[in-house]
């Protein structure tokens, strides 16, 4: 699926390209898998601390305490949060993508050689494809 996404191939061609990978062992199974963490944890650090003081700051302008109120005050303040860290993390999710598709024509293999390649290529605005995308 990942690779029809990413280079709109045929599905006879993106079943080879999946068996083959598939058949090429552990180091293609876990390719991204730093990327991937890196995103979590970048996305994680973001959105805690913004959900936390966001809640905070509504909060003190509630009147009552009912418990409506509240769980609107959460809904609102997470996903706003969410909203901004996946934004903001979304250069190292497009990292990630091109890390475990395998589809840098430069041969680049690390997260840094990947991102340079892709701002190289596409500018900033390349890092951010995607953001305004639904999940």
């Amino acid at each position: 699926k990942q690779q029809l996404q990413a280079q709109g191939a045929r599905a006879p061609r993106a079943m080879r390209r999946a068996v083959r990978g598939l058949l090429g062992g552990a180091s293609l199974a876990y390719a991204g898998l730093g990327a991937t963490v890196a995103r979590e944890l970048l996305f994680a650090a973001m959105q805690m601390p913004l959900f936390e003081r966001l809640k905070a700051m509504q909060e003190q302008r509630l009147e009552g305490d009912s418990l409506g109120q509240r769980g609107a005050v959460s809904f609102v303040s997470g996903g706003v949060s969410g909203a901004v860290a996946g934004a903001l993390s979304t250069p190292i999710d497009v990292v990630k993508t091109r890390m475990m598709l395998g589809v840098e024509p430069t041969g680049a293999r690390s997260m840094g050689q990947v991102l340079s390649a892709l701002h190289q290529g596409g500018g900033v605005r390349c890092l951010f494809h995607g953001a305004l995308a639904p999940a």
